[in-house]
């Protein structure tokens, strides 16, 4: 087996000290430019890793997950990565600790084990952490992904799932409707919906409302009035939204075809007749901590696909 590089083989291939290379790497004392430069490429070329799990075990302390929630966040993450998330983490020794961007240099700089971004936080203000080389970092449900390893929900796949069903229905025009904290959050998916409508031939239209019912009723006379005969809504909870239905008249299935973006066993069991797209929080919490267990005790950062479960009912079903 090939020796792992050591943290002076990376100082001496970079032609600094032992300890500028540690600075560099720990992220802890900003060195020079040239010298960061130097210790990264040295680091990279040498495929240098730093040990976290090693390292906590010979501190003996309990490894650390942090958390960065960032400014906004699909409450589906949230849900998903909570209760079942941490539970599942302390079951296996590991603490979990949640902090806003302002916060999270100080996390980072507490000495935890992995980094989880939840939502999309500030450019900017990411790009001027300090980060301990090797620390790993996993961005959850990002609207751009591409910055860190990730996992989240496939929206083409929730999207084609959605419209193959409506369209079985027999809908000719899809309506989006989202609410107010879920326009940045949920925009892929609303891309990925409009896609997937032309593919299959169906006009495609969009609403937003403010979360008020008078709000929800506009958007669905907009919506209704410009020919929709589907609609897929999220980013509110569905009592309201059959609510706007009745008070201006109409109803779903007769009128409308309506699926609706929903988590929670209690509030599928209030609405028994509506049909849900659910993102399946227990399972995605299982499947994000396992995950995160994984490569905190020595794997590899990986790409996840997190499940969804799209329940037919009544009001998304024509005899």
């Amino acid at each position: 087996m090939k020796p792992r590089p050591t943290l002076a083989k990376v100082a001496l291939v970079a032609g600094v000290s032992k300890s500028s290379a540690a600075n560099v790497l720990s992220g802890r004392r900003k060195m020079s430019e040239e010298t960061t430069r130097r210790v990264l490429a040295a680091a990279k070329s040498l495929g240098y890793r730093s040990d976290t799990a090693a390292s906590s075990l010979s501190r003996g302390r309990t490894q650390v997950i942090g958390v960065l929630v960032a400014e906004f966040v699909p409450g589906l993450v949230v849900s998903g990565i909570s209760a079942v998330f941490v539970k599942r983490c302390s079951e296996a020794g590991i603490v979990v600790t949640f902090a806003g961007q302002d916060r999270v240099q100080s996390l980072i700089d507490s000495g935890i084990d992995m980094l989880i971004v939840l939502g999309a936080p500030d450019a900017d203000g990411y790009s001027e952490l300090r980060m301990p080389f090797g620390l790993p970092v996993v961005g959850l449900e990002m609207a751009d992904s591409g910055q860190f390893g990730w996992g989240g929900h496939d929206t083409g796949e929730i999207a084609d799932a959605v419209v193959s069903h409506l369209t079985e229905q027999g809908a000719r025009h899809i309506g989006w409707m989202v609410g107010p904290a879920a326009r940045e959050t949920f925009k892929p998916w609303a891309l990925s919906l409009e896609e997937a409508a032309r593919a299959a031939g169906l006009a495609f239209s969009a609403a937003s409302h403010d979360g008020s019912g008078k709000s929800i009723a506009q958007a669905f006379k907009k919506l209704l009035g410009g020919g929709v005969d589907a609609v897929f809504s999220v980013g509110v909870d569905t009592s309201p939204i059959f609510d706007a239905l009745a008070s201006i008249g109409k109803s779903a299935p007769s009128d409308v075809l309506v699926v609706v973006q929903a988590e929670g066993i209690i509030e599928q069991a209030m609405t028994p007749k509506v049909s849900t797209l659910s993102l399946m929080a227990h399972e995605t919490g299982t499947i994000i901590a396992d995950m995160c267990i994984a490569i905190v005790t020595g794997g590899e950062v990986a790409t996840l696909e997190l499940p969804f479960e799209l329940t037919v009912r009544e009001s998304s079903v024509r005899s």
